[in-house]
């Protein structure tokens, strides 16, 4: 498929383009001439001729310019999951659909944060998705501003990617101050910093430029401009910390630091392989060495010879990380594909089936995953380690298959292209084939993810029944929340339910109560009251099931009856604000599913009534976020006015830190005080807006509803300082 222009491309570099094609058209064919290398430009955007390309150009270039419609949020989104999984077909043809994409910014497919695809292509290690952006118009400079400050050339410097780094200087990528430091060319880093404190640019990841630099001149000249040693990045990383990450490579930049006062912790000297002096500090605390922050910064960091000596030592290895994920250090070492440090601590006693407590997922599955998001062919033979037999916890139940197996069949279901379904189960494809994809997918569940790019229509009906037909188990989990397809279905695409039923057989006190079946769960009340309270594998209950169905929308006596089962679960014992364990640290009432995940005024007002308790953290702050007008009114209408009011500050500066604005009217207009400072983030909400660049009709609106610019955050900066620091001239000048 052709590659597409972009709305102004250059004729200029057209033609260098066409010289550098020469030159390899001469490496094996001396006598190419340069009119072969440029029709061979012109046919890869689809024109016969470099005639009618140069005519093209010059067209466009002569027509004003239409600001384009940027694209919506959830093709955006998966357009970034398309090029960080490698898919260089289907991500040509959505540039060519929607060359808009190719500088839009989104939600990363994979971790937080909001990149372009040109910083996603570049993390995951995938050259030719990095050479396709760069042919359709991808800015190698771009904004950043909404990925922390990242720059594609950062992150290409950062990873090593020298191939990348030619790539993007080539199309003209600038090399600022943190790029200078990144490479260490204290030349440039010196120049541009002549000027003083002034030419000190944002710091990526809210931290410290001392986390960029790679010699110690340039740590000199930071520190006399009066940039800090202990300020710590939105990761809780701090400067020390982050240059010991370099490796046996910080070695003498901490040290540096050392002797200008700055303390090393233990985990830091693991991360550099650095024994002798963890040898020091034991002598004086011997417990440092069964520190697992120690064990995990010398596995992070392939040091197999340091993880044997603190095995030796009582390091423990099931030893987990402190944050994030909470992974072991197995995780780790999987992540890496680094297969003798997983024998060494399997040898050692780590056991292979306990989970990271943010996805639950083993370490079989972090290496399998790192295999589709890095491309680190080395994890594949660690998996299959895992997998095989090898450990005691012996082969994972329902393994996931291998994406020649899996894809295909996907593919054709999500898209809803019952011909293709069909010819492939006749072949021998699995109905129930799990992928090894970071999402999990079956086929089922592709079917029935609700996505607004990919609307339901009659070929997903007859996608269901073939795969039904086949042998499609509804009841099978999959994706990371671990859901069946049925429940699935009853609370993303209800229309799909009634299809499903007839193959799911008796139905459980959970799936009665999300398919709203009233006389199945009166029946399994009546048998087992207790079983009303009992949460599954999830650690929902029947009423978040109940709460959660999209059900109630397909009619009146669906309501009715969503209401009915609601009322015997608690009559029967079942807590009105138990408690879901989400991803680590969420905990999730059922009225969050009434008010975030539905709008779903009738449950919502029972629920409150029932004795919820609005003061969760979450069901304002999603109900706002997501626009759902209905439950808001109730909300609005029976929660206590300062009980809302605190709910909608702490809301309101949350959502404007993901860059979120839909809800800001409403909690405004609902007691949210924006001057409050946040109990996580220790930003107000004026603070939040200069952070993600919001746009200047928010900050107004937050200025009319008196949030005062001279409001200082935890770290002591106005509003007006966070915007200068982001590079944000604009919104400075108007606070």
């Amino acid at each position: 498929m052709p590659t597409p222009l972009p709305a102004r491309p250059s004729l200029d570099w057209l033609r260098k383009r066409a010289k550098l094609a020469l030159k390899d058209l001469r490496r094996t064919r001396p006598s190419a001439r340069l009119a072969e290398a440029q029709l061979a430009v012109a046919r890869e955007h689809g024109f016969p001729s470099w005639r009618a390309l140069k005519a093209d150009v010059d067209t466009r270039r002569a027509s004003p310019l239409t600001a384009p419609v940027p694209p919506d949020e959830e093709l955006v989104a998966q357009f970034l999951r398309l090029v960080g999984t490698g898919e260089l077909a289907e991500v040509r043809q959505l540039l060519a659909e929607h060359p808009a994409l190719v500088n839009a910014v989104g939600p990363h497919p994979f971790w937080g944060g909001r990149p372009r695809a040109l910083h996603v292509a570049i993390e995951t290690g995938r050259q030719p998705m990095v050479e396709l952006l760069l042919r359709a118009g991808a800015d190698p400079n771009g904004t950043n501003a909404e990925y922390d400050h990242w720059s594609p050339l950062m992150i290409a410097i950062g990873r090593a990617r020298l191939a990348v780094q030619r790539a993007l200087l080539r199309r003209g990528a600038r090399i600022g101050v943190v790029e200078a430091l990144m490479k260490g060319d204290d030349r440039t880093v010196l120049r541009l910093l002549k000027s003083g404190s002034s030419a000190l640019p944002p710091a990526p990841n809210h931290g410290s430029l001392l986390m960029f630099a790679r010699t110690t001149r340039a740590i000199d000249r930071l520190l006399e401009l009066g940039v800090s040693t202990e300020i710590r990045d939105r990761w809780g990383a701090s400067p020390i910390e982050a240059l010991s990450r370099l490796g046996r490579a910080g070695r003498p930049l901490v040290r540096h630091l050392q002797r200008k006062g700055v303390r090393p912790e233990p985990a830091e000297f693991a991360r550099m392989a650095d024994r002798a002096s963890l040898s020091a500090l034991a002598r004086e605390h011997p417990g440092v060495l069964r520190d697992p922050a120690v064990m995990m910064g010398a596995v992070d960091f392939r040091h197999h010879a340091l993880v044997r000596w603190l095995l030796r030592h009582g390091a423990d290895p099931n030893a987990r990380s402190a944050a994030q994920s909470q992974q072991t250090a197995l995780h780790s070492a999987a992540w890496n594909g680094d297969l003798p440090m997983v024998k060494l601590l399997v040898q050692a006693g780590a056991d292979p089936s306990l989970q990271d407590r943010q996805y639950s997922a083993t370490p079989q599955g972090w290496a399998e995953t790192s295999l589709e998001v890095t491309s680190n062919t080395k994890c594949a033979a660690v998996a299959e380690w895992l997998g095989r037999g090898q450990t005691k916890a012996g082969p994972a139940e329902d393994p996931p298959a291998k994406r020649v197996e899996w894809k295909p069949l996907m593919d054709a279901a999500f898209n809803g292209d019952a011909l293709q379904v069909e010819r492939l189960l006749r072949k021998g494809a699995d109905p129930n084939v799990l992928s090894n994809s970071t999402q999990r997918h079956r086929p089922l569940h592709r079917v029935l993810e609700r996505k607004k790019t990919i609307p339901k229509h009659r070929g997903h009906e007859e996608v269901l029944r073939l795969l039904l037909k086949a042998g499609a188990d509804p009841y099978r989990r999959a994706l990371m929340s671990r859901m069946t397809a049925l429940a699935l279905a009853a609370t993303d695409s209800p229309q799909f339910v009634s299809i499903l039923l007839p193959h799911a057989g008796e139905l459980d006190l959970w799936h009665a109560s999300v398919t709203l079946d009233a006389e199945r769960v009166a029946r399994l009340l009546q048998a087992d009251p207790a079983a009303a309270s009992v949460a599954d594998l999830n650690t929902l209950t029947p009423l978040h099931y109940c709460a959660a169905s999209a059900m109630f929308a397909l009619s009146g006596r669906h309501q009715e009856a969503q209401l009915e089962i609601a009322r015997g679960l608690i009559a029967a014992g079942a807590g009105v604000n138990q408690l879901q364990a989400y991803a680590g640290h969420f905990s999730i009432p059922p009225l969050y599913y009434a008010t975030g995940y539905q709008d779903n005024p009738a449950m919502t007002e029972f629920l409150l009534q029932a004795g919820a308790d609005p003061a969760d953290g979450e069901s304002v702050y999603h109900a706002a976020d997501e626009g759902h007008t209905g439950a808001l009114e109730a909300l609005a209408r029976l929660v206590p006015r300062p009980v809302l009011a605190a709910q909608a500050t702490n809301a309101l500066t949350g959502q404007l830190g993901w860059g979120g604005t839909r809800g800001v009217p409403w909690l405004l207009a609902h007691g949210a005080d924006p001057n409050a400072l946040h109990e996580t983030t220790g930003d107000a909400a004026l603070h939040a807006a200069a952070r993600v660049g919001a746009s200047e009709k928010v900050v107004r609106m937050l200025l009319d509803y008196g949030a005062r610019p001279d409001v200082r955050n935890r770290d002591g900066l106005t509003a007006r300082e966070v915007a200068r620091k982001s590079g944000n001239a604009k919104l400075a000048a108007l606070l």
